[in-house]
């Protein structure tokens, strides 16, 4: 989990429509799936109330966001 971290404290990677390199869509591709980790993760971890409040929200830093009030 601790390679994982960096989820939360690195800026989301965007796509620019359509003109991606293979490096870009690379980068993208592993961090999105590694965002799908840390929201799983998230979401086993919280009670089910919690997990109830936050299944819609697309990613971790979502999660984290509205877990802080933010």
């Amino acid at each position: 989990m601790e390679a994982l971290g960096y989820i939360l404290e690195t800026q989301e990677i965007e796509l620019s429509s359509g003109d991606a390199t293979n490096d870009q869509q690379d980068a993208y591709d592993l961090w999105s799936a590694d965002d799908t980790k840390v929201r799983c993760y998230m979401l086993a971890s919280m009670s089910n109330e919690l997990q109830k409040q936050h299944e819609d929200l697309k990613s971790s830093r979502e999660i984290l966001k509205n877990l802080k009030g933010e």
